[in-house]
């Protein structure tokens, strides 16, 4: 819980521009999918996850990328990610029961999905 709670804070803290000024911008720079010695470059299907302010990850990642580097094992995602202009690295796990994140520039408070 704490976790996530600095995660979110430093995710609000990002798409806060220059004087408080809000930059509702998410774009994803770079992103690969895997584990170990075995990756896949992901950035084109994780950019498309962006739909204006808020880039969501679903469950079951291998079949929204239409690809499995390792089957059969736990996959992540490693990304870096500006959220208004601000860079920073993002890690998501792989996970078929939850939505694993949810990462929204435009809103100043946090909000939660019902899975």
């Amino acid at each position: 819980m704490r976790i996530t709670i600095a995660f979110i804070a430093i995710l609000m803290f990002a798409a806060t521009g220059c004087c408080g000024h809000r930059n509702n911008t998410i774009y994803v720079r770079s992103a690969r999918y895997g584990n170990g010695e075995k990756w896949v470059d992901v950035t084109p299907q994780c950019r498309r996850l962006v739909n204006g302010d808020t880039i969501i990850f679903p469950r079951d990642l291998h079949t929204t990328f239409d690809v499995d580097p390792d089957p059969g094992f736990m996959k992540y995602v490693e990304m870096v990610v500006a959220v208004g202009g601000r860079e920073m690295k993002v890690t998501v796990a792989d996970n078929l029961q939850l939505t694993p994140l949810r990462i929204t520039a435009g809103h100043s408070h946090a909000t939660r999905t019902g899975d």
